[in-house]
């Protein structure tokens, strides 16, 4: 319990899966890390707050 007396809750996960790298956004050294990795033969995720496609790094 915080200081104030208020327990914060998280939502329950709604997915898991298993893999050998996770890497947190889709921005160019986002998805160099995940090609490397993946052409490493690692299990690979990306995790992105929106689409792959969406930020300014396809520009």
């Amino acid at each position: 319990m915080s200081a104030t007396g208020i327990r914060l809750h998280a939502p329950a996960p709604g997915w898991s899966l298993d893999a050998d790298i996770v890497v947190v956004g889709s921005g160019v050294a986002g998805l160099t890390a995940a090609l490397r990795g993946a052409a490493a033969g690692l299990r690979t995720v990306v995790v992105t707050k929106a689409r792959l496609d969406a930020g300014s790094t396809r520009w």
